[in-house]
């Protein structure tokens, strides 16, 4: 069986053979809401602390089409725009499956990178493993205070292969979320 679905395979004439699915997906955002960034609250004020959760289902290979040439990851990036709306930034926690990474990686150079295979290519991880990662930052007043258009952060799910070749722009898996501040005036 493959983990993508049930299918028959014989290898009499090899029977040490390795087989890997050809038709494989790539990495996923899980949910109905089909979102991979969200954050705690939709309107903070100055000097608050807001949570973000990056969540997504990693993949130990990828085909770009189906049926086309599937090739092995070897490591994902995680890479958030961390606008100057935002600071003391701390990753609270990173979970690979029901797996708490310790010691917790931190943003560095706005990226954190998770590697997926050890020395010899071999997958650390199963097939359609869930990655969220868990952290907070305090709102500057660098932000946008409302006008419409909110403060963004973004996010992009990167990969690399362990040819060492990358995705193409279609391929990663990019998401973002709006915060918004409010002015009060008070007439005396």
């Amino acid at each position: 069986t493959s983990t993508l679905g049930s299918a028959i395979s014989i290898t009499s004439t090899n029977p040490n053979a390795t087989i890997r699915d050809k038709n494989t997906t790539g990495p996923v955002v899980p949910g109905e809401d089909g979102k991979v960034k969200k954050s705690d609250k939709e309107s903070v004020f100055i000097g608050d602390t807001v949570t973000y959760t990056v969540k997504f289902t990693a993949t130990n290979y990828y085909a770009k089409t189906e049926g086309g040439e599937s090739k092995q990851i070897k490591q994902y990036v995680i890479n958030d725009t961390l606008p100057a709306f935002l600071k003391d930034v701390k990753v609270e926690s990173l979970k690979i499956g029901d797996t708490a990474i310790t010691p917790t990686p931190q943003f560095k150079n706005k990226k954190i990178v998770i590697d997926w295979v050890d020395n010899e290519n071999n997958s650390l991880y199963n097939n359609k493993t869930d990655i969220e990662i868990i952290y907070t930052a305090k709102v500057t007043d660098n932000g946008i205070v409302y006008d419409g258009e909110g403060n963004k952060n973004e996010v992009t799910i990167s990969w690399t292969y362990v040819d060492g070749t990358t995705p193409g722009t279609d391929d990663k898996i990019t998401g973002s979320d709006t915060i918004f501040t409010y002015a009060l005036a008070i007439k005396k």
